[in-house]
């Protein structure tokens, strides 16, 4: 028996449709088992697999003191700690009233520290733990954090430290600042805010017409 050419195309026409809707349908179920397959799909091979870095604004190596500015080029002079340190015997200053050379008119405010709390006397140019184990300066978080650990925590999960940049690592890098960056070492802790009266808003509450109204006067 033969078929018409109008039915075998409409048959033709039946059948794809049919794979049409049965493919969607099947891709349907695989996106709603797994709502991110088609997302990680089309993602880059490259930011499904690489996180970006995240950049800590550290010192670049150990502190040095001003001296002065060139006579000829104005540039600062500085010298490195060990330049002085290294020919005198240890001060075990406690505050900075003891400090009897050096480092006058430093402010120094951190508990009940000395110096030798944290920089290292055997050797100006690192950093030494409770533990007496020394690091380099570059390191300075790793002492921040022996004490302050709650401010350690929140700066870990981007609640500390000033974040920019992308929350989700894969879009791109993360900017933060060091403890040092925003505290002084030697005296952290930031001055006490005080709340002040609010501005006034003369749309809002025009005190100017209030007084005025009180006083009997005519606001200009």
């Amino acid at each position: 028996m033969n078929t018409s050419p109008t039915k075998h195309s409409t048959r033709n026409a039946t059948l794809l449709i049919a794979a049409v809707l049965l493919a969607w349908s099947g891709f349907a179920f695989l996106n709603r088992a797994d709502p991110t397959a088609f997302q990680r799909k089309k993602q880059p091979e490259h930011l499904s697999q690489t996180l970006h870095a995240t950049a800590i604004d550290l010192p670049k190596g150990p502190p040095t003191v001003f001296i002065k500015n060139h006579p000829d080029t104005g540039a600062p002079i500085t010298a490195s700690c060990t330049t002085c340190h290294a020919t005198r015997t240890p001060n075990r200053a406690n505050t900075a009233k003891d400090l009897d050379a050096f480092h006058q008119g430093l402010k120094f405010n951190h508990a009940n520290l000395s110096c030798y709390s944290c920089h290292n006397d055997q050797d100006y140019q690192t950093l030494k733990l409770a533990d007496t184990k020394t690091i380099p300066f570059q390191e300075v978080m790793t002492l921040c954090a022996q004490c302050h650990n709650p401010q350690a925590t929140a700066y870990k999960h981007g609640a500390h430290g000033g974040m920019n940049g992308h929350w989700d690592l894969s879009r791109g890098p993360r900017y933060k600042n060091s403890c040092i960056t925003c505290h002084d070492p030697h005296a952290p802790q930031y001055p006490t805010l005080r709340p002040k009266f609010k501005p006034i808003d003369r749309f809002l509450d025009p005190p100017n017409q209030t007084h005025a109204k009180k006083k009997g006067t005519r606001h200009e």
